[in-house]
């Protein structure tokens, strides 16, 4: 099984990457969904916020204000350390509880992981391939503003919270570059898609 690490910045578009992925009938992991699941009310994830947070990141219903929880740890590092220490144990565990199911169903299939903190984390060390989503960094700040409604300068402030783009661009074995026209980005996608299952037909 071929392990694709998806990764990208802020608002450069890596959910709908992993989407074309899915329409091509690629099998993918969303750790951002998982981490989700691990912090509704009643999970693992969301007790151990709680603890740490307190109760005042809470909206009426009782699950958590995400909107309020981003807004105190990208204010603060040491709380996104913090948060980042509660959620990562707990996002791998289900992902590799999910890449053995995937593996035991479809072992020669490639699974594409989207994972936003590839390189922050470390994690790449433990995929066959890399795919960057990229889009330059005043785009990214566009994009962020309209997406979260907020200020400039929070959304250059949430940018600084993880490696630049352009870093990353040079990290990765391959870049998609989706910041022009979506036409563009799915042919991007499904060529790689092509050069990926004609190496593996090969093996």
């Amino acid at each position: 099984m071929i392990k694709i690490g998806l990764t990208g910045g802020i608002a450069t578009g890596k959910s709908s990457v992993l989407k074309i992925f899915q329409e091509e009938g690629i099998k993918t992991i969303n750790t951002d969904k998982i981490a989700k699941e691990l912090t509704q009310k009643g999970k693992k994830g969301y007790e151990r916020i709680i603890e740490v947070f307190g109760r005042d990141i809470l909206k009426e219903d009782g699950e958590i204000d995400r909107k309020k929880l981003a807004e105190i740890v990208f204010s603060d590092q040491s709380k996104r350390k913090q948060l980042e220490r509660i959620l990562h144990p707990l996002i791998l565990e289900r992902l590799y509880q999910q890449l053995l199911q995937i593996e035991k169903e479809h072992p020669c299939h490639p699974v594409v992981i989207e994972i936003p903190l590839l390189f922050e984390v470390g994690a790449e060390k433990d995929m066959d391939i890399t795919v960057l989503v990229y889009a330059p960094e005043e785009i990214q700040i566009k994009r962020l503003m309209e997406r979260d409604k907020i200020s400039e300068e929070e959304a250059v402030k949430r940018l600084k919270s993880q490696i630049p783009i352009e870093e990353k661009r040079k990290m990765a074995h391959v870049v998609i570059d989706n910041s022009g026209d979506f036409k563009d980005t799915r042919l991007q996608v499904r060529n790689f898609i092509a050069k990926i299952k004609s190496k593996d037909g090969n093996r």
